[in-house]
């Protein structure tokens, strides 16, 4: 029997990883945080020829977690 391969997973667009962020921040400086990163990295993206839309969901989840499990931010600090 053959197998079939899973449909890959398609990354959020931008509004969906603003919507995530949202929901699971409730801290406006985080949000701020996460529009500066994302500025940042964008605009690098868009120099190097990069994905800019790829990196643009990137920034703004990249610590969309923060407030959830701020003690493994904390352990994860301390080992590096």
């Amino acid at each position: 029997m053959m197998e079939t391969m899973a449909e890959p997973q398609r990354a959020p667009d931008r509004q969906q990883a603003w919507n995530i962020l949202c929901e699971f921040t409730q801290s406006e400086s985080l949000r701020k945080h996460a529009l500066a990163v994302e500025a940042c990295v964008t605009a690098y993206a868009r120099r190097l020829g990069e994905d800019a839309a790829l990196w643009s969901v990137t920034a703004l989840l990249h610590d969309f977690d923060w407030e959830i499990h701020p003690q493994a931010r904390r352990d994860a600090r301390l080992e590096a």
